[in-house]
């Protein structure tokens, strides 16, 4: 049984990067999934580089497919940890996050944004529930974090602003868009960044977790450009000064918490799971 799960979760990681090559080229629809997004442009929708994020996300995830392949009787451990909701083990839930990710590119790239966001709902879910037993706290080093948990926190930091893109997108295909064609409104946008900061800087400082801070960092400053230097992704006249010294203000407390959370590794459990012991450690490399 655990080798089919191996096997699959390979093979779903490997179907959904196939997917997002597809979309990224127009293969899944009239136009790419970048067309579309320039098409129902957004005030949570950063600039174009900001999107780069995803090969960072990808290659730590991709780490974690290869090395789930590993036999060792501690990661093994880990990987079969049962979901207290769903009664799966971790790369089951992997499997059906892979899954999701991919059902959800022809979704958006044909415009069918209630759909998408229904799927990409699950999707986030799933990757919390993943989350819960792959994180700093669980983990017993830095490394093993890394290989381990990395990929799924910086997944789930960015999935969480796609989610509110995602349900900006959805109202401007009803019609809630400004005199620009921009969806939501720059005061939306500005409470959608303070929660986003708000989590952040919460899992910076009290997990230590600086993959998922990062990413919001990365996201808030692609943002920032967004609504100062024109790309042509976004309408100039739409450019709001208010959104993007918010964003700015956002991207520099999240960083700062995020050197205070690095700071606090010693204090606060990062990394030192709980349940470890000298002779079995979870995710120990053997």
């Amino acid at each position: 049984m655990a080798f089919i799960e191996k096997v699959l979760v390979v093979v779903t990681f490997v179907f959904s990067l196939f997917l997002n090559v597809l979309a990224a080229r127009g293969f899944l629809s009239a136009q790419s999934i970048g067309t579309v997004s320039s098409q129902y442009p957004t005030y949570l929708t950063p600039d174009m580089l900001t999107f780069l994020v995803w090969a960072v996300t990808y290659t730590l995830e991709g780490i974690l497919v290869v090395m789930q392949c590993s036999t060792s009787e501690s990661a093994e451990k880990a990987l079969q940890q049962r979901c207290c909701l769903t009664s799966l083990s971790v790369r089951w839930r992997l499997v059906i996050a892979f899954l999701l990710n991919a059902l959800w590119l022809p979704l958006y790239a044909n415009m069918l944004f209630g759909k998408s966001m229904l799927v990409i709902l699950v999707y986030l879910v799933f990757l919390l529930l993943i989350y819960v037993d792959i994180n700093t706290m669980t983990t017993c080093s830095l490394w093993q974090w890394v290989v381990y948990g990395s990929g799924v926190a910086c997944n789930i930091s960015w999935v969480l602003v796609a989610t509110a893109a995602n349900k900006f997108t959805l109202a401007a295909s009803y019609g809630w868009m400004d005199a620009y064609g921009v969806a939501g409104t720059p005061h939306t946008a500005v409470l959608v960044i303070a929660i986003l900061a708000a989590v952040s800087l919460l899992v910076a400082t009290v997990r230590s977790d600086f993959a998922w801070s990062l990413v919001a960092v990365w996201f808030f400053g692609g943002l920032y450009r967004q609504h100062t230097v024109s790309d042509g992704s976004f309408p100039p006249e739409a450019m709001n000064r208010m959104l993007s010294l918010c964003a700015l203000w956002a991207s520099v407390v999240v960083g700062m918490a995020t050197a205070v959370g690095i700071f606090l590794i010693r204090d606060n459990g990062a990394f030192k799971s709980k349940d470890s012991k000298d002779s079995e450690l979870p995710l120990a490399a053997e």
